[in-house]
């Protein structure tokens, strides 16, 4: 209870702008455990930001006083945009109804197993959220993914089994597969290791992928591409196994960061663009670093602390 009353107070003070950097950076750890929702039940937004003024009005004007109720309804109607500008839909979905939203997160440098109600499993890898509501496994099974996720699913043919993220969702009744949509990837990736399933993509179309097939969706143009890809590739970071698959140096950096829950910078922007391969098991930062510098010929420097600097050597 306290440490939402402490949260309530944060919101208020970063919607006026007055959090420090280090209120801010809890607030954002704070919103970053949301995500926007497809759950079906869902309102229009519109809808729901008219339900959400409504509340807080009445909140105000069941606990004030009616000389104060001019500059109360100014104060609601700020709170109120607020809530809808910064928090999103999937926040607004749980004050609107009855359901608990349970989240689960495997924060930077973590790996994390869940298990659900219904039996299935989800392993999830570094800054990855897991939501689902406790209507979970009654008439249908639905979570919401933001982040990296490899998912065990026990088979019921009567209840769908549903991962929606941003731009995609995914349906099965049981099998194991893998989504990759971190929201600072340029791609959204579903992998299948065993069974087949359904991705509902651009327009609604719908693909069906079985095992080593792989759907890459592209949201900048809302374009996709179906192809045949070794799941073992997508799935080994769930072993504690770090792999760099002809990916550039950019990326496998930033793989690294999450990884580590370290900050990386790379000096050299040719460094960036050149493309590596390499596997690590159960490795260390300085194991991997060390044995990408043979190839790569790259000097670490260590400015503070969970904080590197990458230079080309000459």
């Amino acid at each position: 209870m306290k440490e939402d009353k402490n949260i309530d107070k944060l919101l208020g003070k970063f919607s006026k702008g007055k959090c420090t950097s280090e209120e801010e950076k809890i607030v954002d750890h704070y919103l970053d455990s949301f995500q926007d929702t497809t759950i079906e039940s869902i309102e229009n937004e519109q809808a729901i930001k008219q339900r959400i003024y409504r509340k807080i009005q009445m909140s105000i004007e069941a606990k004030k006083h009616k000389h104060r109720q001019h500059r109360n309804r100014k104060v609601f109607i700020n709170i109120a945009a607020a809530i809808t500008a910064i928090i999103g839909i999937g926040v607004l979905f749980q004050l609107l109804t009855k359901e608990t939203i349970y989240t689960e997160m495997a924060a930077l440098g973590e790996r994390k197993t869940v298990y659900l109600p219904d039996g299935s499993k989800v392993a999830l890898n570094a800054g990855s959220t897991l939501q689902y509501t406790s209507s979970f496994n009654d008439k249908k099974r639905e979570v919401l993914l933001n982040g990296e996720g490899f998912f065990e699913v026990s088979h019921n043919k009567e209840k769908p089994f549903i991962v929606t993220t941003t731009h995609l969702k995914t349906r099965v009744l049981g099998t194991s597969f893998n989504i990759n949509s971190y929201k600072e990837n340029k791609e959204v990736k579903v992998s299948v290791a065993t069974g087949k399933v359904e991705v509902s993509v651009a327009n609604n179309q719908k693909e069906y992928l079985i095992k080593n097939e792989q759907l890459r969706f592209n949201p900048l143009n809302n374009t996709y591409k179906k192809e045949y890809y070794n799941s073992v590739n997508d799935i080994a970071w769930k072993d504690n196994i770090i792999l760099f698959n002809d990916i550039s140096v950019d990326s496998a950096f930033k793989k690294l960061e999450k990884w580590f829950n370290v900050s990386i910078v790379v000096t050299d922007e040719n460094l960036k663009k050149e493309h590596i391969n390499g596997k690590f098991k159960d490795s260390s930062l300085e194991e991997v670093l060390e044995g990408l510098q043979f190839s790569l010929q790259f000097s670490v420097e260590h400015t503070k602390e969970n904080e590197l600097i990458i230079k080309k050597k000459p």
